[in-house]
Formats: C-alpha cells, sequence, structure tokens
C-alpha cells in the first residue's frame, strides 16, 4: 500500500541505557527508495518519520546510534547500503558436496533410493549444481522419490524445467483442471508482472513462494502460455513489460534473451533457462493441462542466437547462463566438443590449436561445472592470432602460490593477450604475489585488470607492487586488493607508488584492508602528488577515523581533486 508516516516511539523510557538490535530480514524484498543521499537526517526518536526516513537513519546511524542493525539481503540490493554503514559481512553459503548427500541419505528413509536419486542427480551437472539451494534439494527427492517409485512415471528430469514442471505437477494434482488452470496462471501473472519490476514477490496472506525460483518457474509458465494461446489481454501484458508484439516464437525467445543478458543483477537469468525449456513441446505435453494448444517450433534459429552471443562482451556469469539456457533446449554440442577435446591431452595443453571465442567460453563453462579435480592446465601455448583469451576468471579455485609461478609464465608469453585477471578469495600469500609479478613487470603482458581480493596478502605484497607500478610498459589501469590486511603500512608502500607520474591506474579497490588514519594521509599524500590518472578509490569498511574521513571529504572539494568515484 500508500507508505505512510509511522509514529515512532523508540524513544520510550524502558529502550533508554538498553542495547537494542533490529532485524531487517529480506532487504532485497524492500521496496522502499532507501534514499541515503537526500532522505532528511532524523536524530529525534519522538519524531514522527516514514519508513524510509526511519530506515535510512537507523542504518547511517544518525537515529539510536548505539543500536545493532543486522540486515539480511542478496548481494545486489546489498549495494544500495553505502559501505561506510556496513561494520561486517557474513556470506551464506548453501550445501557442498557432502552436504547434498548428507541430505538425499537422510530426507529419503530407503537408502537404496537415496542412491539412485543422488545417482540421478550427479549426472546431470546443472542439476546437481543447483543443489547447493536447499530448497531445490527439497523439491528433487520429492519428485524424484515419486517418480522412481512407480512403475509408469515417464522420463525422469534432467534439466532444470523438467523439474519444476513435474513438481507443480505433483502440487496441483490436476493441471487440466479448470479452476487449477485459472489459479496457477493467475498466480503466473502476478509472478511475472513483479518479476519483470525486479520485485521477488511475498503476498503473506494470499500467496508465498517457497523459493524464488518457484516465482520465476510461474512467470516463465505464465509467459509461454500467454504467448501460444494467443489471448489478446495477455499479449497486452507480455508487450506492457517489455516484449515485442505477436511475432514468431523465435523471435519472442530472442527478445526473452536480450532482457536477461541486459538486466544488470541477473534476476532474469533463471527465468529465461525455464522459458527456454518450455519451449520444446516434450515439456509443453506435461503441461498439456494448462495450453489450448502446444507449439512445436524449430530450435535452430534461438540456438543460432545463442552462439552469437558468445562473440559478444559479457560478463562470465552470463556466459555461463547462457550454457545453462543452452541445456535447457537439450543442445550440448559446443560442451561435448571442449570435453572431446580435453580428453584426448592427459595435461590438457592447447598446443597450436585455434580456439574460437565460443569455445573459450564452452572451455571456462566445462571447467567450472566438472566435479573433476584440475591439476594442470597449459595456456602458455595457443594459437597466437587468435585473441579471444581477453579475459581469465579463476576466482576461487583453491588455488595457492604455486599457480602464481605459472600465471606469470603465461603473462610474460610473446603471444599473450590476457586482459583480466581475477584470482580472488585464493590463499596466494605474499611469495605468490611476488612470483605473479614477476610476469606482470614483463614487456610483454597486457593485462589491464587485475583482482586480488581476499588473497591472505599483507604489507609485504604492497612493497612488490609499488616496484611495478611505476614501470613505463605496465598497462595495469585497476587494481583490487580487498579483503587483504595490508594496513596502514602497506598502504604508505603504495602510496610512494601512486606519487609517480609513471602510475597510470585509475581504479583502486581497498575495501577492508584494515586502513586507519596514517593510511589515508598516505594516500592523500599521493593523490595531490598525482592527481591526474586515479579516478575511483575504493575504502569501505576500513577505520578512518573522524579524522581520515575530514582528510578525504576536504580533498573533494579541492579543485586539483580528480577523483570521480570515492566510496
Amino acid at each position: 500500500g500508500k507508505e505512510r508516516n509511522w509514529p515512532c516511539s523508540l524513544g520510550a523510557p524502558a529502550v533508554y541505557g538498553k542495547l537494542v538490535m533490529f532485524i531487517f530480514d529480506g532487504l532485497d524484498e524492500c521496496r522502499l527508495p532507501l534514499d541515503f543521499q537526500n532522505n532528511e537526517i532524523l536524530q529525534d526518536v519522538t519524531q514522527s518519520a516514514s519508513v524510509d526516513v526511519l530506515l535510512t537513519n537507523l542504518i547511517r546511524g544518525k537515529l539510536l546510534p548505539s543500536a545493532l542493525i543486522w540486515i539480511t539481503s542478496r548481494p545486489a540490493a546489498a549495494n544500495q547500503i553505502p559501505p561506510e554503514c556496513v561494520d561486517q559481512v557474513t556470506e551464506v553459503r548453501g550445501f557442498n558436496d557432502l552436504q547434498k548427500q548428507e541430505y538425499f541419505r537422510k530426507r529419503i528413509r530407503d537408502q537404496s533410493m537415496a542412491e539412485k536419486i543422488l545417482s540421478h542427480m550427479k549426472s546431470s551437472r546443472s542439476l546437481y549444481i543447483m543443489c547447493h539451494i536447499p530448497v531445490f534439494c527439497w523439491i528433487s527427492a520429492t519428485v524424484l522419490e515419486r517418480m522412481l517409485g512407480e512403475a509408469k512415471s515417464g522420463e525422469i528430469p534432467k534439466t532444470l524445467t523438467q523439474m519444476f514442471t513435474h513438481f507443480l505437477i505433483f502440487q496441483t494434482n490436476e493441471p487440466g483442471c479448470d479452476q487449477i488452470r485459472e489459479s496457477v496462471l493467475a498466480l503466473g501473472k502476478l509472478a511475472f508482472q513483479q518479476l519483470m519490476k525486479d520485485f521477488t514477490l511475498y503476498l503473506g496472506k494470499v500467496y508465498s513462494f517457497v523459493h524464488l525460483s518457484v516465482q520465476e518457474h510461474l512467470a516463465a509458465l505464465y509467459a509461454f502460455v500467454s504467448f501460444v494461446n494467443n489471448n489478446a489481454s495477455e499479449q497486452q501484458t507480455l508487450e506492457n513489460l517489455g516484449f515485442p508484439k505477436k511475432t514468431t516464437m523465435s523471435d519472442f525467445l530472442k527478445s526473452a534473451v536480450k532482457m536477461a543478458l541486459q538486466s544488470q543483477n541477473g534476476h532474469l537469468d533463471l527465468f529465461l533457462r525455464f522459458l527456454l525449456g518450455l519451449s520444446l513441446e516434450s515439456n509443453q505435453i506435461l503441461l498439456q493441462g494448462l495450453f489450448t494448444q502446444t507449439q512445436s517450433h524449430n530450435n535452430e534459429e534461438i540456438i543460432k542466437y545463442i552462439m552469437e552471443k558468445f562473440k559478444t562482451k559479457q560478463s562470465s556469469e552470463k556466459m555461463i547462463n547462457l550454457f545453462h539456457c543452452l541445456n535447457e533446449l537439450n543442445e550440448n554440442t559446443l560442451v561435448q566438443e571442449v570435453q572431446k577435446f580435453l580428453s584426448r591431452s592427459q595435461n590438457h595443453c592447447l598446443h597450436g590449436l585455434t580456439v574460437s571465442p565460443a569455445q573459450w567460453s564452452a572451455l571456462v563453462f566445462v571447467i567450472l561445472s566438472s566435479e573433476d579435480k584440475l591439476e594442470e592446465f597449459e595456456l602458455q601455448k595457443y594459437e597466437s592470432s587468435e585473441e579471444c583469451l581477453l579475459k581469465l576468471l579463476m576466482s576461487a579455485c583453491n588455488l595457492t602460490e604455486k599457480s602464481c609461478g605459472a600465471m606469470a609464465t603465461v603473462l610474460s608469453s610473446a603471444s599473450s593477450c590476457i586482459r583480466e585477471l581475477d584470482m580472488s578469495s585464493n590463499n596466494l600469500q605474499n611469495s605468490g604475489v611476488k612470483q605473479l609479478c614477476g610476469g606482470l613487470g614483463s614487456p610483454n603482458c597486457k593485462l589491464e585488470i587485475l583482482r586480488l581480493g581476499d588473497c591472505n596478502l599483507t604489507e609485504k605484497s604492497c612493497a612488490v607492487f609499488a616496484s611495478v607500478l611505476v614501470l613505463d610498459h605496465l598497462n595495469l589501469r585497476e587494481l583490487r586488493l580487498s579483503k587483504n590486511k595490508l594496513q596502514d603500512s602497506g598502504i604508505k608502500l603504495l602510496s610512494a607508488a601512486l606519487k609517480s607520474p609513471k602510475c597510470k591506474l585509475e581504479t583502486l579497490r581497498l575495501f577492508d584492508c584494515s586502513i586507519a588514519e596514517n593510511g589515508c594521509v598516505s594516500l592523500l599524500s599521493a593523490l595531490k602528488s598525482n592527481p591526474s590518472h586515479l579516478r575511483e578509490l575504493d575504502l569501505g569498511w576500513n577505520k578512518p577515523g573522524e579524522a581520515g574521513v575530514k582528510l578525504l571529504s576536504n580533498f573533494l572539494e579541492d579543485s586539483n581533486c580528480k577523483l570521480e568515484i570515492l566510496k
């Protein structure tokens, strides 16, 4: 409903002198604007204000500054909160592989059945990967226990669309019944409208989805049924939310791919996988009670369209989702090509082979989705005229300092064309960074972006970087060292390099690096000495103190300051 001004009674005598905690669950479901920049400052707990103003002032510490605030959120929505307002972040991860197995064995009493289900889930990597979500384990167990226990159960689900479709059938029992059909489509319409507006849906007294993926499946189901059934009012709903006017099935699906790729936070990724899966006639037959007619079409055009997207500039997350989309369409040719190639060589080398952009993307997908532990993957030798490997992402891959020497060799290779390297969340340590910088300092190195967040680095690594950042031939424009204990002593060493006019860094991220007032003083001195290059500086989750904040604030107002973003 409409936002109201709520009388604030937090200043009651019972609150004074006591520690108060506020728990806000699901920031991603909050529809308030949370305008931290322009909302009025509120410090009087007896003053009435809108919920939005109350919330922003509580989070900023203006209202009840001694209160504790605990907020749960998806990552994209959490970015609404200014970093300086956050003291600690905890990432809640799902099941690991051992916990997945433990869940099924405890959930299914019949252990032979549990082993059958586990074996089936492992045979489909896309399904097994999704099992890190506990609710998906429950959905899968519900579906597979029933299907494997029935004599005539039909084809066992191998894709996400098949799994959720069978789950919906089991929940509704009779999808062909007019009343159930109307309820499912009405719920799907609600899910679709809210998803396209980037809102998760929770209507406490009316509808509640056990997980966002259930909403995404229903949203895709509604969109597809509306297109196939060709109902005028439903077609208008699709058009109002970005889909083209009634056209061919291929154009309809292409528009969905385009919208998903344009989404900044990936909120349409699963929706797209479900929508493409539903385009298969075999899946439509499962839900034939919801369709006035099924519609078969040639998948070749949409598959070709997706393949073309591998040649465009997309994030690794988007690329990987496109492979999951191909899997929903039962198209695995590209992945099978790469798997066949990898099986030919014991060490997985790329000796002299010309590799296309789509194959590079497939290679990354295969490595990330494989349950096999890859011990050696040699990238030094590949066709030098093929400049597809512009990015190399190895975040959270259990790498150690030993990997850094091999990567330094790749970076210093005459044929190296890597522009972006992400080795975040690996235990590289200072010794690993020292080896890596050996390659970074090579005249052959073309690296422009380097991410080494959360790599167990200290001030010693800063000394190594300081010596490299002043090299004339260095192409590095962005350096991320967040979540490393660099401290003021390390920042002082980095700042010495930043002072040099030879340093070409434009973005420096030092989020949560144990930086205090003295570190801010060092950085400020460097910025004043060499103001021409650095445009973005991230100092979130550090403790600069009032003096450090004041120094940085005053510098921002200086006419010589060229910083565009300071966090």
